[in-house]
């Protein structure tokens, strides 16, 4: 029986693909409202508004999964961020999980009303919040 093969895969080459497809898929989904909007000007945009939002210390130190109420991680976000209001934040879960913390803003990055389909809410008391990364 001859021995296989042994492929080398450079991590530098599959990150650059891995990079290069995930930008195609994501452009593809989310530049469609703005079909003008380049991938490396969407992707600045999301970094910026990644960047404008801050993570809630309190939520930061959770170091196990923990039962949290979406009230509770609501105004975490709140306090964390002052220029928010309550309607521009929105918990999401997904079975006994939660999901994420949905920050809605204008194509500006200023907060807005979430409407729609970006206000949906988790409908748990107390959902379980993992540890953030």
């Amino acid at each position: 029986m001859r021995p296989r093969a042994r492929h080398r895969l450079h991590p530098a080459r599959v990150l650059a693909a891995i990079r290069e497809r995930l930008a195609r898929v994501l452009h593809d989904r989310y530049a469609r409202p703005d079909p003008g909007l380049d991938p490396a000007r969407y992707f600045a945009l999301s970094r910026a508004a990644w960047e404008a939002v801050a993570r809630p210390e309190i939520l930061r130190r959770i170091r196990l999964p923990r039962r949290v109420a979406p009230e509770a991680i609501e105004q975490a976000f709140l306090e964390a961020n002052p220029d928010l209001s309550a309607e521009a934040v929105t918990v999401t879960c997904k079975g006994r999980m939660f999901r994420e913390a949905r920050i809605c803003l204008t194509k500006e990055l200023d907060p807005r009303p979430c409407a729609g389909p970006a206000a949906r809410e988790c409908p748990l008391d107390a959902p379980l919040f993992a540890p953030m990364r």
